[in-house]
């Protein structure tokens, strides 16, 4: 990994080289990783630092910790979009989330649930880059084939998708980024005929507040403590 080790020159993958007294948590020092069936994510976030990066292509990468980088942040993991497709990744973030900060069960439930469809979003409609509206069981075989053929090419499964969570004492708040084209959402005019207006729906019904950010790549929510 020498390009990692000249973003940051004290990087060392398992234990990093830190000023005396600081940890990995309140450093600004990222944990770099490869899922590559030694350890799984679940276990990698139990690691005491602030963010999380999968390894993986160098430019967007780069972006990826230049932008979580821009905020100080309370917890980050940045994924490639074929990680985020084939792992469950809202159930091991909202694991480590009640860990990192003792919410209660309930509102690990609804969180789950919110991130796990603003996921779906970010990878399908943001990252993979499709829409269509389902009306015949047809078209929900040729939504999923296309999703089947898209995260196998590379054009769009290197793309990242983010995950930020800033602890705003009495709120959790948690961002969703994707590398899409950007999305607008009217909760007076949400079509149940697309999948990503019933999943938007959901997070405005459970989230405390909720709007998009980012040129629209963003989605952001917040859960009260």
């Amino acid at each position: 990994m020498p390009f990692v080790r000249q973003l940051f020159p004290d990087f060392h993958h398992d234990v990093p080289i830190l000023p005396e007294r600081q940890t990995a948590r309140n450093s600004r020092i990222p944990y770099f990783f490869l899922l590559n069936g030694n350890e799984d994510l679940s276990t990698i976030l139990r690691r005491p630092y602030n963010s999380f990066m999968e390894i993986g292509e160098r430019s967007r990468l780069e972006t990826a910790i230049t932008r979580m980088n821009a905020d100080t942040l309370d917890f980050a993991l940045s994924l490639t979009t074929e990680s985020t497709y084939h792992n469950d990744i809202a159930g091991m973030v909202t694991a480590a989330l009640h860990d990192r900060f003792g919410i209660s069960d309930a509102l690990q439930i609804d969180i789950e649930t919110c991130l796990r469809e603003a996921l779906i979003n970010a990878v399908v409609h943001g990252n993979l880059s499709l829409e269509t509206c389902m009306k015949s069981r047809e078209d929900f075989e040729a939504y999923y084939t296309a999703i089947e053929e898209r995260i196998g090419k590379a054009l769009y499964k290197i793309r990242r998708v983010n995950i930020a969570v800033l602890d705003r004492n009495q709120h959790l708040e948690l961002r969703v980024s994707d590398e899409g084209q950007g999305f607008t959402f009217d909760i007076n005019a949400a079509d149940i005929l697309f999948p990503h207006s019933r999943g938007l729906f959901l997070i405005h019904s459970l989230a405390d507040n909720m709007w998009v950010a980012d040129d629209r790549r963003t989605l952001c929510m917040t859960f009260r403590r």
